[in-house]
C-alpha cells in the first residue's frame, strides 16, 4: 500500500507540474475605418517555468506559437520567444506578459496557441479557441 501511495503522489506531482501556467485573454477591436483586429494577452506564471542563470541573475525564456485558421487554411501564424524580467531572487520568480495584435478580416476563426519552456521542452501548454466570429 505504501508503494502504491508513493507512485500515486509521483504521478499527480508530474501531472500538475508538467505544464506551464498561462493565462490567456483576447479582445476584438475595429480601427477607425472598421477593419477588425484581434489583440491577445498572455500572462505566464513565473513559478511554472525554469529560470536559468544569465549575467549574474536568473531569467526564463518561452517560445510562443500562434496559428489563426479559417477552416483548415492558416490565415496568420507567428512563432517567437518571450523573455521574463531578470531576477536575483529565485524564491520570488516574477510572472511576465506578452501581447500581440493580428489584423484579420471578418469571419469565423480558430485560434491555436502553443507555449513551450525553452529551458525544459517537456513543459508545454496548448490552447485552442474555435468559431470566434469577428464582425
Amino acid at each position: 500500500m505504501r508503494h502504491f501511495l508513493i507512485i500515486f503522489f509521483f504521478l499527480i506531482y508530474s501531472t500538475v507540474f508538467a505544464n506551464i501556467t498561462v493565462y490567456f485573454n483576447y479582445g476584438i477591436f475595429s480601427t477607425g475605418n472598421s477593419k477588425p483586429y484581434l489583440e491577445t494577452y498572455l500572462t505566464i506564471a513565473g513559478n511554472s517555468v525554469k529560470f536559468k542563470p544569465v549575467d549574474g541573475s536568473y531569467q526564463a525564456s518561452i517560445n510562443v506559437s500562434w496559428k489563426i485558421l479559417k477552416g483548415t487554411e492558416i490565415v496568420k501564424a507567428s512563432n517567437y520567444n518571450v523573455l521574463s524580467p531578470k531576477t536575483s531572487d529565485t524564491l520570488r520568480l516574477p510572472s511576465f506578459i506578452d501581447s500581440q495584435r493580428f489584423s484579420i478580416e471578418n469571419g469565423q476563426y480558430t485560434l491555436e496557441l502553443v507555449v513551450i519552456d525553452n529551458a525544459n521542452s517537456d513543459k508545454k501548454t496548448t490552447h485552442s479557441e474555435k468559431n470566434k466570429c469577428l464582425n
